[in-house]
């Protein structure tokens, strides 16, 4: 498969100068383009396949695209000094460009082909990076850059802005056939900014390789701009025209300017200029008008880098400022950041204005709110100091192997507990030494304000990435703080209990701080009852329910807790989590989740120890990752062998009949209550004395999921209890109400009205099992069940009533 790859990517570099070749060659080169294509997109799924080949592909492409961008550039930055030398000359030229313009657009295509699938971060360390490449890609990026644009244009007219007639021309012939290309200019671009972005890294100064502050011959015009721009601004402004993209081409400019910016030569002149601008562009966005210096006294347009737009920002410009922001912020140097209180008025403006924007205009625009949260903790965490907390908890050493064995080898366990109580008092001395108490800024309680609120956003990707924020920015404040961080996210809990954005934000952030240690030990006794609560949130809302992102998050915060915490420390609390993750793999509605809690449960046996979760290997080994897939067998057969383990008996008995008994999902009550039948058989006393009772008051209860999944469960337990002969742990009063329950609910009329199919059905079965059961009944229990079974028949014709009623046996049938 990859040497297919490789052949494909040959057949597109092996392409002759020659015109005659070049038109016999250009289907054979769409084809290779799309086949290319074709087979690249077969890796999405595990794109780490390609990486020992990687390498040799991206060669393959690029090596001849940067010959054909360094014979354009020369070509056609070169003025002719005789012009009149003939026609056919000219057309030459124009048709040799056209060809290579046309090979270089497959390359770069082909080349962000490879990106799409492998991503771009790791396609642009292999592309050629020398000084020399600087310049001829800048121009060939404006090249393609305006080409793109005239796309956009409705107008017939062209605006050249200086470009070669070559360029022209091609656009032309380009516009005619662009539909059936399959090399799109976008890719070009994609291609070229990602080209740009590294190339912007090297270790030079930019002046030295700047031709347009060198004495210029007189044929050449570098650049096809004034010598007043130089190398540095031909970049800026021409990665900044692609931040209001509405591409994938966005992105890897905002990444370029990062770069560019993020430079040590450019952060002290270049960056402040940036800031300011970018501050701008928010402050019209928002307020729907250009700066006002009367509102903005420190700001000036003399101090900004890039020329503000004639137009009004768009959204996709505003996404393309935040994510150059975003990523300046992550690979800049705090000193140079926050170097001079010039550059602290402008971010401090830009914070203000940032601030502005996620409180008002980005209630629509999902991308917009994720990029603000980005923004909002990296500017944070530029404001506090670069260190990680020395007051977190530190596992120290882990070991699979030693924990599956420290049961066999007494002084081994004895041994690691001393150690790590050593280490917990260690890290209790250092909280009053080291954990040092200084000034946070007004800037760090506004960031994680907005990341707390963005905790209960309606999007789970801008929940996540505010988690991973607070996470970011906990890690760097004082013990106290990060108590006070807690204290707001288990209160985010408590005070929205309906709202499952909360809950899934909350749970996301908590497994952050649980992963980085800075959820301390200390705390685990108030965190870890919010955490079993979330792995079985469900909340009705009307005919469905929420909460299975809910539970997913919970699982996660479970497996970062099993990671995070040494044995002896999560002990207390094994028994309360164990329970609550086997419930939750075998019994919940959705296979993900089942499947997330199974991993958080082996993730646990193997991290502290099969000691610690009792029969954790067995069960591990019976409900493993695909026999969860099955819903019908999780519920009656694993299980009933989980069941097994009195560890595990009572508890999944009780969740049955008080949860899963009472889901909304009337498939869920059939197969709770099939399940709860047969584990009822492993403990009948426990089932018939604490399980029954209830059952039988709530079959008479106003809510029809209540009422229908317990009348479901009193006649599977009755049919079980028969079939086993274990009739004798029901005493006579209970008979008692199994047999005059059926008629109890005709006397109060609660098969009327909306459910009343279902309750009739579910009365069949009762029917039918306490038949088969061999229930004692009068002539007149008797005769009101027949009566019931013809009212049945002759009212619901769905199939459950008649295949219940055709099975009916002794005491009573049909005749």
């Amino acid at each position: 498969m990859i040497d297919i790859i490789s052949s494909s990517s040959t057949s597109i570099e092996d392409i002759d100068t020659s015109s005659t070749q070049q038109q016999q060659q250009l289907p054979t080169t769409q084809e290779a383009l799309f086949k290319l294509r074709s087979i690249l997109d077969r890796y999405l799924e595990c794109p780490t396949l390609l990486d020992p080949y990687l390498e040799k592909m991206v060669q393959k492409l690029s090596l001849p695209a940067r010959s054909i961008v360094h014979e354009l550039y020369l070509s056609l930055t070169t003025t002719t000094v005789v012009k009149e030398e003939g026609e056919c000359c000219t057309q030459n030229s124009t048709s040799n460009v056209a060809e290579k313009l046309n090979t270089l657009m497959h390359l770069l295509s082909a080349i962000y082909s490879i990106s799409k699938v492998r991503g771009r971060k790791y396609i642009q360390r292999l592309m050629p990076h020398e000084a020399a490449d600087t310049e001829p890609v800048l121009v060939v990026l404006r090249w393609f850059g305006w080409i793109e644009s005239q796309e956009r244009v409705s107008s017939t007219s062209v605006d050249d802005h200086g470009m070669p007639n070559e360029i022209i021309q091609f656009q032309k012939q380009y516009q005619k056939k662009k539909d059936n290309a399959e090399a799109k200019v976008w890719e070009s671009v994609y291609s070229l900014l990602l080209w740009l972005g590294i190339i912007s890294l090297v270790p030079f100064d930019l002046n030295t390789i700047d031709s347009s502050i060198e004495p210029q011959d007189e044929g050449i015009n570098n650049n096809n701009t004034t010598n007043t721009m130089t190398l540095v601004q031909s970049i800026l402004t021409t990665s900044s025209s692609h931040l209001s993209d509405y591409g994938a081409t966005r992105e890897t400019a905002a990444a370029c300017l990062a770069s560019l910016l993020s430079r040590p030569d450019l952060e002290q002149s270049e960056l402040e200029g940036f800031v300011n601008w970018s501050a701008h562009i928010l402050y019209w966005f928002r307020t729907g008008k250009m700066y006002c210096a009367d509102e903005m006294p420190d700001q000036s347009s003399s101090s900004l880098l890039l020329p503000i737009p004639k137009e009004a920002p768009s959204v996709f410009l505003v996404m393309g400022v935040l994510q150059t922001l975003s990523a300046i912020f992550k690979t800049g140097h705090r000193s140079n950041l926050l170097s001079t209180q010039q550059k602290l008025r402008g971010i401090e403006f830009l914070w203000e204005q940032s601030i502005l924007v996620a409180e008002g205009r980005v209630g629509g625009s999902l991308i917009l709110r994720k990029l603000l949260v980005k923004l909002f903790a990296r500017i944070g965490c530029a404001y506090l100091p670069p260190r990680v907390a020395s007051w977190r908890y530190q596992r120290g050493k882990r070991s699979l192997v030693e924990n599956l064995l420290k049961g066999n080898d007494g002084s081994k366990s004895s041994t690691t507990v001393n150690i790590d109580e050593l280490k917990a008092s260690c890290n209790d001395n250092q909280l009053d030494s080291s954990a040092q108490i200084f000034q946070i800024p007004d800037q760090v309680e506004d960031a994680m304000d907005q990341l707390l609120r963005s905790l209960t956003d309606s999007a789970t990707v801008v929940r996540w990435s505010a988690a991973k924020g607070i996470g970011r920015l906990t890690e760097r404040l004082p013990a106290i703080c990060a108590d006070d961080v807690l204290d707001a996210l288990l209160q985010l809990c408590i005070d929205n209990t309906d709202r499952d954005q909360a809950w899934h934000g909350a749970c996301l952030a908590l497994a952050e701080l649980a992963r980085r240690g800075l959820l301390l030990p200390a705390r685990l006794g108030e965190v870890v009852p919010i955490v079993v609560q979330a792995i079985g949130y469900d909340v009705r809302r009307g005919n469905h329910s929420v909460g299975t992102h809910v539970r997913d998050a919970s699982c996660y915060v479970c497996w970062a807790f099993a990671r995070a915490y040494s044995p002896t420390v999560l002990k207390p609390y094994v028994r309360a989590l164990s329970v609550a993750l086997v419930l939750t793999s075998l019994f919940d509605r959705e296979v993900n989740c089942r499947r997330a809690a199974s991993a958080a449960f082996q993730e646990s046996v193997g991290r502290q120890g099969a000691d610690n979760f009792p029969h954790g290997i067995a069960i591990l080994t019976t409900a493993d990752y695909y026999s969860l897939g099955n819903r019908s067998d999780s519920f009656l057969t694993l299980a009933l062998d989980v069941a097994k383990f009195e560890e595990y008996q009572t508890q999944i008995i009780r969740h049955l009949a008080d949860v899963k008994l009472l889901h909304w999902d009337i498939e869920i009550r059939s197969l709770s209550s099939r399940s709860l039948a047969r584990v009822s058989k492993l403990n009948p006393s426990y089932s018939a004395t604490n399980v029954l009772p209830k059952l039988l008051e709530q079959c008479f209860s106003d809510d029809l999921v209540v009422r229908h999944g317990s009348l479901l469960g009193v006649a599977e337990i009755v049919l079980a209890f028969g079939e086993a002969n274990q009739d004798d742990v029901l005493n006579d009063e209970i008979k008692s109400l199994i047999a005059e329950l059926v008629p109890s609910l005709e006397k109060k009329r609660l098969y009327r009205g909306r459910g009343g199919e279902i309750m009739r059905s579910a009365a069949c079965r009762m029917i039918e099992c306490i038949s088969l059961a061999c229930i004692p009944l009068t002539v007149k229990q008797q005769v009101s069940l027949i009566i019931l079974i013809h009212v049945c028949i002759y009212i619901c014709l769905t199939h459950l009533v008649y295949d219940s009623c055709t099975k009916t046996g002794p005491p009573f049938g049909l005749s």
